[in-house]
């Protein structure tokens, strides 16, 4: 008798946490998702756009000719990327803000990034597989980063952040990942960071688990 009890018990717990979860996201999707595309959009799109114009020959390299008018970006809010159908559908988004480069309509890199009050912090700079030769002409996480920095430059915050390689979720995704993918994912976050003048923080996080402290810092202001 008291094992049916936990069982039913049990049972309406889960099916009152689903409910819960499925009206939240349902809010979510509603209204806070439509309200940050477009804040986003309004505020972030017009930036963007023109520094993306503005420095796609600085990050080209020089041995390499592209048409211009190939490349383009598409901007993401709301973690719209996993809509199905969506354009920026081919990545899975880390942070509900970025943009996606495209060459000829199809997405081939993204850089995701969450804004705070003062800050901006980049947590994804994702290469799509299989499009190595599309980005080979440039140096697209710089390229990506500069972009990020001059935006929120430009849009008044103050500070620039972005996570060290073993931050990322992709990083440990396996109980043990190969050395190649984790000096590959040691050249992308921390190098690039190193390179595009962002400092290390000096804090250290208190548990392993502690996701909050932001290795490195470029101050705007």
């Amino acid at each position: 008798m008291g094992g049916n009890h936990f069982i039913c018990s049990w049972y309406a717990a889960v099916k009152n946490y689903l409910d819960i979860t499925r009206l939240c996201y349902s809010w979510y999707a509603r209204i806070v998702r439509p309200r940050a595309q477009k804040w986003f959009a309004a505020t972030w799109g017009p930036v963007v756009e023109e520094v993306f114009q503005e420095e796609f020959h600085r990050w080209l390299r020089p041995v390499f000719c592209v048409e211009k008018e190939d490349y383009t970006i598409l901007l993401s809010s709301g973690w719209c990327g996993s809509r199905p159908g969506s354009v920026v559908a081919h990545f899975f988004w880390d942070a509900p803000y970025g943009f996606c480069f495209l060459y000829k309509g199809m997405p081939i890199a993204c850089v995701s990034f969450t804004i705070g009050e003062d800050y901006v912090c980049i947590w994804q700079l994702q290469g799509r597989s299989g499009c190595e030769h599309l980005l080979a002409p440039f140096r697209w996480e710089r390229f990506f980063t500069a972009v990020v920095i001059e935006a929120a430059k430009r849009l008044g915050w103050k500070q620039v952040r972005m996570i060290a390689a073993f931050q990322s979720k992709w990083y440990k995704q396996w109980h043990n990942p190969s050395p190649q993918r984790c000096q590959r994912m040691k050249m992308r976050y921390d190098t690039t960071a190193k390179r595009m003048r962002l400092t290390h923080n000096g804090k250290k996080r208190k548990f392993f688990w502690d996701k909050r402290v932001k290795r490195y810092v470029l101050d705007l202001q």
